[in-house]
This record gives C-alpha cells, structure tokens and sequence, in this order.
C-alpha cells in the first residue's frame, strides 16, 4: 500500500521565532491572527518540518534522521493536528493552472483540489452583462468553471466603459455578448464559452437560458419583472442563484436562494397577482416612477460587490456552510464599508415555494 506523504503547506509562513530558555523554539506560523498556530519544537522537530518543505513521507523522514518508524508517524500526528503538516496532493495536470486558487481553497476549509475540480465541472448562467456581469464573467472565467453562459440584448454605448471592463473604444455599437465573448474565450481554453444575445420576456425565455445550469447570477434591474421570471425560473429548475447589483448608492449581493431551502422572491414579494401575471392598482404607480428612474453605477462599487458576489458563487458549488449570503442580503456602503445583513424567512404557505423540495447538492 502506497503512504501518502505529507508536507508543510505552501501556505503556510512564519511569523515569528524566539529561543527559549529550554532550549526549544517558540514559533508563531501564519501571518493572520485567526490562523496563527503557536508551537513549542525542539531543534529536531524544526528541522523535521523544514525538511517536509517538500512532499516526504514518514520513512524518508526516519531514514533522514535516524528516527524509529513509529515515532515518526506519531509525530506527524501531532504536526498534522497542529496544522503544520498536512497530507501532500499532487495537483493533476489539467488543474495545475488553478494552484494558487487550489492553495486559498485549502487555506480557507474549502477543500483543496476537491473544491477546483466542483468549480471545474460546474455550469454558471449570468443574466445581464453590465458592469457587475463583467466583472463576475472575469472572474468566473479565471476560475476555470466548466461552461459559463451570459445573456444580454444590449451594445456597448459610451457611458458603459467606466465600469464595464471587458469593453473599449473599439466596442462601441456592438453587441455586448459578443464582444464579452472575443475577450472571454482566449482566456480559458478549459471553459466553454456561450453568448447568448436575447432579451428578457418572461419565464419561459429564461427557463431555456438556464437548463442544466449549476447557478445562476442575476444582476438586471430591466425589465421590471426581471426578479420575479429569474426567481420563477429557478425555482422551477431547481437551480440556486444569486442577486448582485446596488441601491441608492449602496451595494447589494444577496440574498442567495436556493430552491426548497430558502425563501423565494415571491416569499416576501409575491402576490396572487404576480403569480398570474396581472398587475395591481399600487404596481401601477411604482411603475410609472420606475419608468424614469436612473440608478446611479459607480465603477469601483461595481467592482467591489462583483468581486463579493463571485466568492458567494465559487463557495456555493464548493462548499455552502462557508456561504454567507444564503438567504441574506448583504448591503454594502462604497463610503464606510459597513456591510448590513438583513436575513429574509422562507414562507412555509409560499404559493411558490412552499412545495418544493430542497435541491441536492
């Protein structure tokens, strides 16, 4: 039976190091207090972990320094729990692109390779392409999911370059969809590239965009009923997803639902009337003010809820108790950076919802 060898994590650093009066060293190992691991070694096991720099397993460390075998493998027990050792994974080759994620995602409890090789199968939808969908694309892109979908109608028109960073001067007038896609795809071989140059108009529409999707991101707030179809359409498919955009001036990402599990949109928002399509006395009002509204979309805001959302999104398909967003909303201000939480309750009489079941993960 092969052993598996074990290495100190690349990760790893050391903070500081003082001798003691024993002898002994007393070392502080990580740079962030939350992570700092303070150990008491003596020279030898200093020189063990050193030595385990590089993968080693327990009989190259025995026959190093002339160590019974079964000490050695207590000891590194003892590192292991520690968190100064741990077991050594090669990285296969069609992953090695992604080391450097695959390190954060061992750092942070996210799983290692396993969380790369979720992400690496997962299908993503983003629905509406501008200055955050630009930003979650890149980002998606680079952390090489297996197929990533975006849908827009619109083109590139001055205004959008503050923010909208896969496009330049030479992209004015085109389609966004195929100009985030001439930019997209040269960056990722591994990824599959799908444009889709359509416009919202009901359930339905959307429903054929996102089959067979792991995720979806939504970052419209056109046309009017564009929660509601996406939440509908996700419900529908059994599929989580992930609102990212800004109110009044202030970020959003969340809340992220997840079918049976969470509330839906119509939990808190629904009426008998949007289930059928009508449109009540007040929806009238709001729309008519909505008709003149212009949200205000603020590059570094854009980018900086983007970057949050895109976390969410590569927690969720790899390990969700480490999501925060799920059923919460996250309010951000670009002036303070207080993040708010407002948590929302799934409806147990939701007409939506309310008998579905939760969607396997």
């Amino acid at each position: 039976m092969k052993r598996m060898k074990v290495q100190v994590p690349r990760h790893l650093g050391l903070k500081s190091a003082r001798r003691t009066n024993l002898g002994t060293w007393d070392c502080a190992f990580g740079f962030a207090d939350k992570l700092t691991k303070h150990l008491e070694l003596d020279s030898e096991a200093l020189s063990v972990l050193e030595f385990c720099f590089v993968p080693r397993s327990a009989e190259e460390i025995a026959a190093k320094f002339s160590l019974p075998l079964p000490d050695v493998e207590s000891a590194i027990g003892d590192l292991k729990r520690a968190g100064v050792l741990g077991d050594c994974f090669e990285v296969p080759l069609q992953l090695q692109r992604y080391d450097r994620h695959i390190l954060f995602y061992d750092q942070n409890g996210l799983g290692g390779i396993k969380a790369q090789e979720q992400i690496s199968n997962a299908k993503v939808c983003l629905i509406v392409m501008g200055g955050i969908g630009n930003w979650v694309a890149l980002n998606l892109i680079g952390a090489g999911l297996k197929e990533i979908r975006f849908v827009d109608f619109d083109t590139v028109e001055l205004t959008n370059l503050t923010r909208q960073i896969l496009f330049d001067e030479t992209s004015l007038g085109k389609p966004k969809v195929a100009e985030a896609a001439r930019v997209l795809t040269p960056k990722n071989s591994q990824t599959k590239v799908v444009a889709i140059d359509a416009k919202a108009d009901g359930i339905e529409r959307i429903g054929s965009w996102i089959a067979g999707c792991d995720f979806v991101v939504l970052s419209a707030d056109r046309p009017a009923d564009i929660h509601v179809w996406v939440d509908a359409a996700c419900v529908r498919h059994g599929i989580p997803y992930l609102n990212i955009g800004y109110r009044d001036g202030s970020g959003i990402v969340g809340p992220l639902t997840v079918p049976g599990k969470t509330s839906c949109y119509q939990c808190f928002k629904g009426t008998p009337t949007t289930q059928h399509g009508g449109t009540a006395t007040p929806e009238d009002l709001v729309e008519k003010w909505d008709g003149r509204y212009q949200a205000s979309s603020f590059g570094p805001l854009n980018a900086l809820v983007s970057t949050i959302g895109t976390l969410e999104v590569l927690k969720m398909l790899c390990a969700e108790d480490k999501v925060i967003s799920l059923d919460t909303e996250l309010a951000i201000d670009p002036l303070t950076m207080e993040i708010v939480k407002t948590a929302y309750h799934r409806d147990p009489a939701c007409w939506q919802c309310s008998r579905v079941e939760s969607v396997a993960r």
